[in-house]
């Protein structure tokens, strides 16, 4: 690709790039979707038969295998950090380059950098599920208040209203928070960048930007809402068994994760050129890579 193709672009036309781009190197891309959706696809059927029923009394062996389910959890949520770490690094080379990198490689710089896609994501739910963790800390407070207020209409409401202005607050924040940590993985695997710096340089290449990343996320989750709800009626039909029948739903959603990847790696370079003039020096180094009187003749922009 060459720099004159490199401009702002509309979250539509980001979309457009990014299915063009995912299917000129679908092979490699899809490859590793497989690698970033299969720990997950295989903690999930762990933990599908620890998970304790919702109609099982809760006791101390139902609560010691809810306990159990959270590391296998996180550890599914790390290697899909690491997994998505390569597929954004090849999915980059194939947007910078014309042609993706072998999966093999992309993982083996993924796993190299382990340490700050963990650390760096992990940071980034932190901030943006803040306002959650906010809103269910105030839960566990009012809910002995509930309790002991008893018939008390008055105090009811009070807490009630109390917890709902909580859990509308925590919304407001992580709708506000969520853009701008969606480059987290694209900073660490293109710059390099540790956890915490990942986080604050996300923060600054999304400012001013808000609104364009959240309607481009808006029409991401379109997306994947049709594909996975397609999937689901299709399979449910067929399959019984609910947990089958998602995980199947789920295995299903790996060809769009090209997809994906080429979309936030296109916000990542489109946010770049739109704060830093990244085309123009895109343009300069394909102008000195040229031959002197070859770059002579180029027109000035």
């Amino acid at each position: 690709m060459t720099a004159s193709h490199f401009r702002p672009r509309s979250a539509s036309e980001l979309v457009d790039a990014a299915i063009q781009l995912a299917r000129e190197n679908y092979k490699p891309l899809l490859v590793l979707s497989a690698i970033v959706a299969l720990p997950g696809l295989v903690i999930n059927l762990i933990t599908g038969q620890i998970m304790p029923s919702p109609n099982e009394t809760v006791n101390e062996e139902w609560r010691d295998r809810l306990l159990l389910t959270l590391p296998l959890t996180l550890v599914g949520t790390c290697a899909f950090f690491v997994g998505y770490g390569a597929l954004v690094l090849a999915a980059s080379e194939a947007y910078l380059h014309g042609r993706a990198i072998e999966p093999g490689a992309a993982l083996r710089r993924a796993f190299a950098r382990a340490w700050g896609l963990i650390g760096g994501n992990l940071l980034a739910y932190l901030l943006m599920a803040g306002g959650l963790l906010v809103a269910m800390v105030g839960m566990a407070v009012l809910a002995p208040m509930l309790t002991r207020a008893g018939a008390n209409v008055v105090g009811l409401a009070g807490y009630a209203a109390g917890f709902l202005l909580l859990l509308i607050a925590s919304l407001v924040w992580f709708v506000v928070a969520l853009p701008r940590y969606v480059n987290v993985t694209a900073v660490v695997m293109l710059e390099n960048a540790g956890p915490v710096a990942a986080v604050r340089r996300s923060r600054e290449l999304a400012r001013g930007s808000a609104r364009r990343i959240l309607g481009l996320l808006a029409i991401l989750v379109v997306l994947f809402l049709v594909v996975f709800l397609t999937a689901g009626a299709l399979i449910g039909g067929v399959v019984e068994n609910s947990a089958v029948a998602g995980m199947l739903s789920t295995f299903l959603l790996i060809p769009a994760y090209p997809v994906l990847g080429t979309l936030f790696t296109a916000l990542y370079y489109d946010l770049r050129i739109r704060r830093e003039g990244y085309d123009i020096e895109l343009l300069a180094q394909e102008l000195g890579g040229l031959p002197a009187d070859a770059a002579a003749q180029q027109p000035s922009y």
